[in-house]
């Protein structure tokens, strides 16, 4: 591995991933071709044309990677190092030293990640579905979308590089296959979010209709009320009832059955 002078300490005598330069690392936080690679190796004849970006999807980093004709190049952050020591590790136990057994192996392991993600999401949705069903969970249900929506952007990335490093190395029909599997899982999943979102504002509509109904209701009983106390409120001087030894108790006696009768009309139409 070698490091970069800008960041970190630098190895006076770079390693590479393998005793035969296949594969070599470099931890930079540079873009662009970094120079301490261009130091150690020269600079690439990349065959994929540019370079490209591949997803460390369970640690949400990225690295950059060119493809020689006979060498492959990445460089990423100081963190993307552990992840890289474990693709080597993973070639040399299953004897993969040629370039395109690198490169499958590296697909191979970052497809593995997102499945296992996906997973993780579909679980996490499963669980939203049962909270939906009984109370809504906007939060929750815009974490599970921020990490699908990222998820797609490493997606589109491993697509890219799958589609043009095809045309250049001879890559395992079984890795475009699994890539393929993945962006079809994952477009259904994002199906799946965006039917349970149109889910939740169903739910939310339902109980602001509900409170909605209630207020109706309310309001449906005390409108009669008010407009019986609004006319025995007027100060007119000839008004028969205000004189009537029993006109108050008649009055909120009539006032007590129409509230009585609309909340029993409401119940058997259950409003409320």
């Amino acid at each position: 591995m070698i490091r970069s002078e800008e960041k970190l300490s630098v190895s006076r005598k770079p390693r590479v991933c393998f005793k035969e330069p296949l594969w070599v690392h470099v931890v930079s936080s540079e873009k662009m071709y970094p120079k301490i690679l261009r130091e150690s190796i020269g600079v690439l004849e990349n065959v994929l044309g540019k370079t490209l970006t591949l997803p460390i999807p369970k640690m949400g980093l990225n690295i950059h990677i060119i493809v020689g004709k006979n060498t492959v190049a990445t460089w990423g952050s100081e963190s993307s190092l552990s992840y890289i020591e474990r693709i080597v590790k993973l070639c040399v136990e299953k004897g993969c030293l040629s370039l395109d057994a690198i490169i499958d192996e590296l697909l191979f392991s970052i497809i593995n990640d997102m499945l296992d993600e996906l997973n993780s999401l579909e679980i996490e949705l499963d669980t939203l579905e049962e909270a939906l069903a009984k109370a809504y969970e906007t939060r929750n249900l815009f974490n599970v979308f921020r990490k699908l929506r990222k998820m797609r952007r490493q997606a589109i990335m491993l697509r890219t590089f799958i589609s043009r490093a095809s045309s250049a190395i001879s890559i395992k029909e079984t890795v475009v296959e699994e890539a393929s599997s993945l962006i079809e899982h994952l477009e259904k999943l994002h199906e799946r979010l965006m039917a349970l979102v149109q889910f939740n504002y169903i739910v939310l509509s339902d109980k602001t209709n509900k409170v909605v109904q209630k207020l109706t209701v309310i309001s449906s009983i005390f409108l009669p009320l008010t407009l019986i106390a609004s006319i025995y409120g007027m100060n007119f001087k000839y008004m028969p009832e205000l004189y009537h030894p029993l006109g108050y108790y008649i009055v909120l006696t009539v006032m007590a059955i129409i509230a009585i009768a609309q909340i029993v009309y409401f119940r058997r139409k259950k409003w409320i």
